[in-house]
């Protein structure tokens, strides 16, 4: 089985990414949930592939700053949260929600060292199943507020 370099798939994708307060995404005219959806989200294929919650967890592990880390079920949350502490350099912050959104939030709290710090990286695992859950629309309208203008959003399958 041939295995997939992730790091290779990230930079590639990142070149298509848009900054939200550039001429090039306001002239678009977007509502926010959707500029964030259409110039600051990574989609990667469907199915499930070997090792690509391992490289998200690596992945928010080098972060600096914080991150947010959506999952579907308790067994993939404590596996998330045990890789990212034996991997964390300790630059940055993970907050895990499983199977619900950040909804109504002003701020991420509990984040960085004023405690308001928004997300810089946010990672949705299985997101499939949130899409079902809630719906796409909803899941980037209760981002608009918790993250930052350079956001970069990962969808998991």
């Amino acid at each position: 089985m041939t295995r997939i370099d992730y790091r290779a798939v990230v930079k590639e994708l990142s070149k298509g990414l848009i900054e939200l307060d550039s001429d090039e995404a306001r002239s678009c005219g977007f509502l926010p949930h959707i500029a964030l959806s259409e110039f600051r989200t990574i989609r990667y294929g469907a199915g499930r592939q070997k090792g690509v919650t391992t490289h998200a967890v690596d992945m928010s592990a080098k972060f600096h700053g914080s991150v947010l880390y959506l999952v579907h079920n308790e067994s993939l949350r404590n596996e998330v949260v045990e890789k990212f502490h034996e991997k964390a350099a300790g630059n940055g912050w993970l907050t895990v929600h499983c199977n619900y959104l950040p909804e109504g939030w002003k701020r991420a709290t509990g984040a960085g060292i004023s405690g308001y710090e928004k997300f810089g990286l946010v990672i949705v695992d299985e997101a499939g199943f949130f899409f079902n859950k809630f719906s796409y629309d909803k899941i980037y309208r209760s981002l608009v507020d918790v993250v930052t203008p350079d956001v970069v959003i990962h969808l998991i399958n």
